[in-house]
């Protein structure tokens, strides 16, 4: 008697103990998941929450479409450098930031093979006389040909990762 009483009470707490795990479980949120993989890496939750975040936090507008967009293309800027970098620049790809690695991959493999030609720099002097006033040409040649470099290599970057792009395995899950 006393066996099937410590029966009941055992199966009894254990009843109680199933349905608190599972009511405790019912009401649970997600904690994490992949929302985009590129190539072999994913992005997870937390990850774009936080850049989200912090793009707001900055008082810029944008949508959800763009912050996933912008960390695949970093995601495969950062393979690219990792992938082409030797030497010191292959220590710093291990250990220093994404940032800082982007950047030296950007102005080695892109930045390095622009240039701009003085005829250019001088048309766009004379086409924007107002804006310089009285200086001379061989004044604002430098500052006109750091714009026009940087203006090319945005477009030049633009396009590298367009091809990124187009040979990478992106798959985006944020629904």
């Amino acid at each position: 008697m006393r066996k099937r009483l410590y029966e009941t009470i055992c199966l009894i707490c254990l009843i109680v103990i199933a349905c608190a795990f599972f009511a405790r479980n019912a009401d649970a949120e997600l904690v994490e998941r992949i929302v985009a993989v590129v190539n072999d890496e994913a992005i997870l939750l937390s990850e774009f929450k936080t850049a989200l975040r912090l793009v707001k936090e900055s008082g810029k507008e944008v949508n959800e479409k763009e912050i996933i967009d912008g960390m695949i293309n970093e995601i495969l800027l950062l393979e690219q450098a990792r992938k082409f970098s030797f030497g010191r620049d292959a220590v710093d790809a291990e250990l220093s930031n994404p940032e800082k690695v982007i950047k030296n991959y950007i102005d080695k493999r892109i930045k390095a093979l622009i240039h701009i030609p003085f005829r250019d720099i001088e048309a766009y002097y004379f086409n924007n006389l107002e804006k310089y006033g009285e200086r001379d040409l061989y004044d604002v040649k430098g500052e006109i040909e750091e714009y026009l470099l940087n203006r090319l290599l945005e477009i030049k970057i633009q396009e590298h990762i367009d091809k990124l792009r187009e040979d990478a395995r992106i798959r985006i899950q944020l629904d």
